[in-house]
C-alpha cells in the first residue's frame, strides 16, 4: 500500500467515525415514524456481504399501490451507509412512496464499475420484491445525495446510452421514470479536491486511455440525452452547489426535462434534504421531490 493510499484510508476512517457519531446523536434525538415500517438488511445479492444489503420502508397501511423509489446514499464513494438516509427514507415513505435503500461497496476496495454493477442488481431486486410491499413498479424512481446522485445519473443513463455499456457500465433491467438528485457529486475529473485525488480510484488506473473517459464528463451529450426527467436540488451553503448549477445548465441545454431547486432563503448543509429532512429546507426539497416524481 502506497503512502497516498494510506492517507486516503486514514482520512476516510476519520470521516466515517465522525458520520457515525452524528448518526448516533440523530438516533438519540429523532424518533422513528410510527406509521412507517422498515424491513432491514435484505440481501439483494446472496453472498453474505453486508454491503449487499438493503432496507425497505413502507407504510403500515395504504389505500392503493404506491410508486417505488430507490434511494442511494452519498459519501464520496469512500464512506457512508444506508443508515445515514434512514430519516430521508421515512420522510419519502410518508409522502407516498415505497422506498428501497441499498448499501454498496466502497472505494478503494472496488471501483465505480463494481459499485454500479452492485446497484443495478439492487434495483432489479427491488423491482422483483416491490409487489409484496405494495409498490407499483410502473412508477420507478431514483433518488440520491452527493455521490449517490452521481451514481443515479450513470445507472439511469446506462439504459439508453450504448457508449456507457461499451465502457463497462452495468444498467438495471428496468427503465427509470424520473430522478431526484440532491447535492450531486456530478464532476469527478475537474481540477479540484475531488478531481485531483480520486479519478484513479473511481475509474481505475489507465482510465484516460479507456472508453469511459468521454463519459467522466457528465456534460457529455450522449449521456445527458439518455437521462429521464430530473429534479436537481442544492442551496446556499452546499459546498457542491456549483456542481448542481453547472449540471442543470448542461442538462437543460441538452434538452433534458429537468428543474433546479436552489434554496436561497436560508443556509443549508451539503445533502441537506437527505441528512436533515425535518428542517425547513429539507421539507421544501422533499415535498418538491415528491411532486416532481409523481408527474412521471
Amino acid at each position: 500500500m502506497g503512502l497516498f493510499d494510506k492517507i486516503i484510508r486514514k482520512s476516510t476512517a476519520e470521516q466515517q467515525a465522525e458520520l457515525d457519531r452524528f448518526l448516533d446523536k440523530r438516533e438519540r434525538e429523532v424518533a422513528p415514524c410510527d406509521d412507517v415500517v422498515c424491513d432491514k438488511d435484505l440481501h439483494y445479492i446472496d453472498d453474505g456481504n453486508p454491503r449487499h444489503q438493503m432496507d425497505v420502508y413502507y407504510p403500515k397501511s395504504a389505500a392503493e399501490r404506491l410508486p417505488v423509489m430507490i434511494n442511494i446514499h452519498g459519501g464520496g464513494l469512500l464512506l457512508g451507509c444506508k443508515r445515514a438516509n434512514r430519516y430521508y427514507c421515512e420522510d419519502m415513505c410518508r409522502r407516498g412512496f415505497v422506498v428501497f435503500c441499498p448499501e454498496y461497496s466502497l472505494l478503494p476496495e472496488v471501483n465505480v464499475f463494481d459499485i454500479l454493477r452492485e446497484l443495478a442488481a439492487a434495483i432489479d431486486f427491488a423491482v422483483s420484491r416491490a409487489d409484496e410491499y405494495g409498490g407499483d413498479i410502473s412508477k420507478l424512481y431514483l433518488t440520491g445525495d452527493s455521490a449517490g446522485a452521481y451514481l443515479c445519473v450513470y445507472l439511469a443513463a446506462a439504459r439508453r446510452c450504448e457508449g456507457l455499456a461499451k465502457a463497462g457500465v452495468t444498467a438495471p433491467n428496468c427503465d427509470i421514470a424520473a430522478m431526484g438528485l440532491i447535492s450531486g457529486m456530478f464532476y469527478t475529473t475537474r481540477f479540484d479536491k475531488i478531481g485531483i485525488f480520486l479519478p484513479n480510484y473511481i475509474y481505475g488506473r489507465g482510465w484516460k486511455h479507456s472508453l469511459i473517459r468521454e463519459f467522466t464528463n457528465p456534460e457529455n451529450r450522449k449521456l445527458l440525452r439518455a437521462l429521464p426527467p430530473s429534479l436537481i436540488i442544492t442551496g446556499d451553503g452546499d459546498y457542491l452547489r456549483g456542481y448542481s448549477r453547472s449540471f442543470y445548465s448542461a442538462a437543460k441545454s441538452a434538452g433534458v426535462e429537468c428543474e433546479l431547486l436552489d434554496i436561497t432563503e436560508t443556509k443549508v448543509i451539503h445533502a441537506f434534504a437527505a441528512m436533515l429532512p425535518e428542517s425547513d429546507a429539507g421539507r421544501t426539497a422533499n415535498a418538491r421531490t415528491g411532486d416532481f416524481l409523481r408527474r412521471y
